[in-house]
């Protein structure tokens, strides 16, 4: 995703992404996932990435073997990841997790579109892009370097995010379930 800012900044695009997606513990631009874990019993789960956009399909393995397959009309979802079977129009559920050792994989696609970033999130990300700046001016040594596309590593540590990064950053953080 680009990067408002100068020329400078703007070559941090890719890194400044890296450090909030770490931070946040999920990816933030919007990418297809796939996403295997284990089945038990219950009729929702919550997935590392969102906000949810599209499920392409989930799939259920009993030894390795596909026994079912559902696609986006047979869940629904919510903004922070949760997603859960539909119910009937008698009110009971569709389908459940078959309980497994990672038997269900799900296909997805989460994160922000490049227009849709919340201002906050597109903040954060801007200063992380001139915090890298500042570190690469601050003396940190290059240990590698590339020019196509620029791209650089330090030998020398830059630390933790600024307190004032990670209170913008702190809104999408992923919680743990």
């Amino acid at each position: 995703m680009t990067i408002p800012g100068t020329p400078i900044v703007a070559g941090y695009d890719a890194a400044a992404w890296a450090l909030a997606n770490n931070f946040c513990q999920r990816i933030l631009p919007e990418t297809e996932h796939a996403e295997i874990f284990d089945g038990d019993g219950g009729v929702w789960t919550r997935l590392k990435n969102y906000p949810i956009s599209e499920i392409d399909s989930v799939k259920v393995y009993d030894d390795g073997e596909l026994v079912e397959t559902y696609d986006e009309d047979d869940f629904t979802w919510n903004a922070r990841g949760f997603m859960q079977f539909k119910k009937s129009a008698a009110g009971t559920w569709m389908a459940h997790f078959p309980e497994g050792f990672q038997n269900v994989t799900v296909t997805y696609t989460a994160g922000y579109a490049a227009a849709a970033v919340p201002a906050d999130l597109q903040e954060a990300v801007t200063q992380i892009a001139a915090w890298l700046e500042r570190q690469r001016t601050n003396g940190a040594e290059i240990a590698s370097e590339r020019l196509g596309d620029w791209a650089a590593s330090y030998a020398r540590s830059a630390g933790a995010l600024p307190d004032g990064i990670k209170l913008l950053l702190r809104p999408y953080r992923r919680i743990s379930t």
